[in-house]
């Protein structure tokens, strides 16, 4: 008889990044309830942002050809692998719309005026390109 070997649904890649996850969860629980101002942070000296943790390790999956696990973690952790104001602009440069992208920069830009001016030089070169 045999009762371990593979007659599950789910891949062993699927079941490692299962029980990662749950490590992961598990460790910024810990972290949470530790004292000394690393509240919701990860790691021994509370210097690890979750949010940036969660959206390496699905840019990882995706690199990985592993699609459709890291839309799972997407999911499960409410942690969109790029914000919005990314997809947006992402979105706006791939359709042609010109003026929505260069409207997202200064959002994009992190507040510094230079790169703001290399961005839009750039989304200006690629227009007139196209």
């Amino acid at each position: 008889g045999g009762g371990g070997g593979g007659g599950g649904r789910g891949s062993p890649s699927s079941t490692a990044m299962a029980v990662d996850t749950d490590n992961a969860c598990s460790a910024h629980a810990a972290s949470a309830r530790r004292p000394g101002g690393s509240e919701g942070r990860l790691g021994p000296r509370g210097l690890i942002n979750p949010t940036e943790y969660v959206r390496l390790i699905q840019q990882a999956l995706h690199k990985l050809g592993y699609g459709s696990v890291a839309a799972g973690l997407e999911a499960a952790s409410g942690i969109q692998m790029q914000p919005p104001d990314v997809s947006q602009f992402q979105d706006a440069l791939l359709n042609g719309r010109w003026d929505d992208a260069l409207t997202l920069l200064p959002r994009l830009a992190g507040g510094s005026s230079e790169v703001l001016l290399e961005a839009t030089f750039t989304v200006l070169q690629q227009q007139y390109v196209e």
